[in-house]
Parts: C-alpha cells; structure tokens; sequence
C-alpha cells in the first residue's frame, strides 16, 4: 500500500510564493515546478541560454524564526539524493527554507559531511516519520530576503 500524501494545497501554495520570491532574486531564471518523482521542487531555468537548468531547489516552510533552533532537520534519505542530483549534473542544488524571519539558502556539497541521527516530525502522522536524519547547522545557510515583522 502507498504512503499517503500528507502535502495540502496550503503546502503548495506556499512553495509557489516562495518559488516567485527566488525568481525575483534570481532573474532572469524561472522557475518550474517538478513531477513528484523529482526528488527536488523547482527547477530554475535560464530562458536566455537554451533552457538550461540553472539550480534545482527544495523548498522548505517553517512557522518559526531562523534563530529558534540552531540546526535545520533535514531525513537522510532527502539529503542523499540532492547530493547525488548535484554530483551527478554538477547543476547548483539548494535546500531553500522560509523561516518567520527569512528565507535561506543552504548549498548542497559533497565535502560536507554530516553525523546521521534517528529522529524525525515530534507528532507522528505513521511510522515513517521516524528515520535516519541529519542535522545541518543554521550557520551554513546563507540569507536570501530578509522578512520584517511588526
């Protein structure tokens, strides 16, 4: 039996803003969403230069502040694979989180290394939600937009 699909239209709706906010920031790219079986979001594609992809992107959403944790949880097997997508297209392959007070860019490289836990979401919807994960250091994201709140 399939694992069910626990992404909203909410969800994508607000992948998509964020995705626009990163076209504003990256133009001339554009971005396009990816089928399911992709295991990143978007692809950011130059239109001026044959279509080629430029950035292959995951977006990531949080309701907190960038500075409430000082790691970002990110499954394993997530992470393995946007390496392998990098190294195998040398395409630039980003992890992008919206956090309360930003939205940041972390840059998959293969020189990093990162000691595997067992964690994963604290409300278990299955039990799935626990896996292998990693954790990366806020420190490694870089600050793409800046958000202000009153």
């Amino acid at each position: 039996m399939a694992r069910p699909r626990y992404e909203t239209e909410e969800h994508l709706e607000a992948e998509r803003a964020v995705a626009e906010t990163l076209e504003d920031i990256w133009q001339p790219l554009k971005a396009h969403k990816l089928p399911i079986k992709y295991v990143a979001d978007y692809a950011f594609v130059d239109p001026s230069h044959t279509k080629s992809i430029r950035t292959f992107v995951e977006i990531r959403c949080r309701n907190h502040m960038s500075t409430t944790y000082g790691t970002y949880m990110i499954s394993l097997y997530k992470f393995m694979r946007m390496l392998e997508l990098k190294n195998k297209t040398n395409v630039n392959t980003v992890l992008v989180v919206d956090f309360q007070d930003g939205i940041y860019r972390y840059t998959f490289l293969s020189e990093r290394i990162y000691q595997p836990h067992w964690g994963g979401m604290g409300e278990l919807r299955d039990w799935q939600d626990k896996e292998p994960v990693i954790y990366i250091p806020i420190s490694e994201f870089a600050l793409l937009k800046e958000k202000y709140y009153a």
